[in-house]
């Protein structure tokens, strides 16, 4: 069973955080903001301050885990977004094996590798 795990770009500090919970009770994450000599600085913000990605449960050829948003690409150069697809109910991973290709990127930080 593959692991489900979310990270999530906060544009207010243009930053890509970690979550460690989500709650769709009171739609809100709870995200590490800091880590100091004190131990870890959490904070939560709601879903609506916050573009939420989920793991795919792919790795790229790395190791380094994929996430929707993420901008990979494959042996032939060909550049992709990782998006969800509501219509397959499922992630565009067309023509290419995540064990062939190398994350370069995500759609928030890094938006010129799609021009």
């Amino acid at each position: 069973m593959r692991e489900i795990k979310f990270r999530a770009w906060l544009p207010s500090i243009n930053k890509m955080v970690e979550v460690f919970e989500l709650s769709l009770d009171t739609k809100r994450i709870t995200h590490k903001t800091i880590t100091n000599s004190m131990g870890k600085d959490y904070r939560t913000t709601g879903f609506i301050y916050c573009e939420i990605m989920q793991f795919t449960g792919l790795f790229d050829k790395k190791g380094i885990e994929i996430y929707e948003g993420d901008i990979v690409v494959n042996l032939h150069k060909h550049i992709y977004p990782i998006e969800w697809k509501q219509e397959i109910a499922a992630f565009n991973i067309d023509n290419w094996e995540s064990r062939e290709c190398e994350v370069i990127g995500n759609i928030y930080e890094n938006k010129e590798l799609l021009s």
